[in-house]
């Protein structure tokens, strides 16, 4: 062929045959084995691998393009309505032959016990162990990807906000007691502006005042650190809006501490300023880019403010502000996992059954069961099963394949 000579695109007629036992097939592979030998390789058995796994088992090209189809779906139900694909699968294995029960509650051993069952994941089986043994069934499993050479599982009891001590400060202990607030909507541009600041800290050694604004420059930072250095006064210099996480960081510490921030907005002068605006904590640890606060009032309106725009928000927005809210609950369960892609199976399986967790505690659950099992299922993904049913017997009579080829 010659090199400007460009390739043509042509569409080939496949018909489908016996598509429903191929479909069938694959499920019960699915559901009898715990792993597969494929290329050299050993693959889990995860429902997220499905769709790739039906080429492998499928031999006739329109029932592979429409089984993997199928499984696509089924992964995506999976997704939005934890426990409706695994569920489906189970019930076609059975010819949809099933009990339900009505709406029930269940403890967090009971709730967690039957997720377990269904992992085909030891790591994640031994993260939902540690939830079982210390957690409850309104915790908030987070998961992070950090530099990190194992993972770290890390229960938080007391809130947390995104903040930073000034990266030139140094700092002689990470926690504080008899903590204040001092709390800007903005940045100070003069050191003659916390004149007022410094004097209070001086007479008052034994707390510990915390000016939190979005910068400090070299000057204003310099006269908060020499002070600091020579123990002259305790004022620590905090910043919020240094990064995407942060930049409503001075809200979710209001919230927790109380007080008033300063605004020029509100024709607000530092250098007279009304130290009863200032937020309280009795106490507070520092840690990399967060402080764990002990709250002095209580913060349930705007965590449930932060629920109500999280339905209201897109992916990316929902995102921000679920990590917030799970900061702010102080009821936490905060998974890092190494950056290392033999990790990120591990990830989706974790994130997945804490879904799964959330959905159960939160709306109640059914059991259902098939044949001689039993298992259990978040009450909003019971209700979807039917259309997930539907959906699939759609695709599955899908009879002419048209794959697009180039010569």
């Amino acid at each position: 062929m010659e090199p400007s000579q460009k390739r043509m695109a042509t569409t080939d007629v496949i018909f489908s045959s016996e598509v429903y036992q191929n479909f069938l097939k694959c499920c019960s592979l699915f559901s009898d084995n715990e792993n597969f030998f494929i290329d050299g390789k050993i693959r889990k058995n995860q429902i997220w691998l499905y769709p790739d796994l039906v080429q492998h088992f499928v031999e006739n090209e329109a029932n592979r393009a429409i089984v993997k189809l199928v499984f696509e779906t089924i992964c995506n139900y999976e997704k939005q309505r934890p426990g409706s694909g695994l569920s489906f699968l189970k019930m076609v294995k059975n010819n949809f032959s099933y009990t339900a029960s009505t709406k029930t509650r269940a403890s967090s051993s009971v709730i967690i016990g039957s997720i377990q069952k269904n992992l085909s994941c030891e790591f994640t089986k031994d993260v939902l162990q540690q939830i079982r043994r210390y957690g409850n069934p309104q915790l908030s499993v987070s998961v992070q990807r950090t530099p990190v050479e194992k993972p770290i599982l890390k229960f938080v009891s007391t809130p947390s906000v995104r903040l930073k001590v000034s990266p030139r400060f140094s700092l002689r202990s990470y926690k504080h007691n008899n903590c204040h607030f001092f709390m800007l909507n903005g940045a100070i541009s003069r050191s003659s502006e916390i004149t007022k600041l410094l004097n209070e800290s001086f007479e008052n050694k034994q707390k510990t005042y915390f000016l939190v604004c979005k910068s400090f420059n070299e000057e204003v930072l310099n006269t908060l650190k020499e002070n600091y250095d020579r123990g002259i006064t305790n004022v620590i210099p905090v910043e919020f809006g240094f990064d995407l996480d942060s930049i409503n960081s001075l809200a979710d510490l209001k919230s927790i501490v109380g007080g008033l921030p300063f605004s020029s907005d509100l024709g607000d002068i530092l250098a007279a300023a009304d130290f009863s605006r200032m937020g309280f904590s009795d106490r507070v640890t520092i840690e990399m880019q967060a402080f764990i606060i002990k709250p002095s009032i209580n913060n349930k309106n705007h965590v449930n403010n932060l629920a109500k725009q999280i339905q209201e928000s897109e992916t990316e927005k929902r995102r921000l502000l679920s990590k917030r809210m799970i900061r702010l609950k102080g009821n936490s369960c905060n998974i890092y996992l190494p950056k290392h892609s033999r990790f990120d199976s591990i990830e989706v399986n974790i994130r997945h059954a804490a879904l799964l967790i959330n959905n159960m505690s939160k709306h109640g659950l059914i059991e259902i069961k098939v044949s001689k099992n039993k298992f259990y299922i978040p009450e909003t993904s019971y209700t979807i099963i039917p259309e997930l049913k539907e959906r699939i017997q759609d695709l599955l009579k899908t009879k002419i394949y048209l794959p697009r080829r180039e010569k």
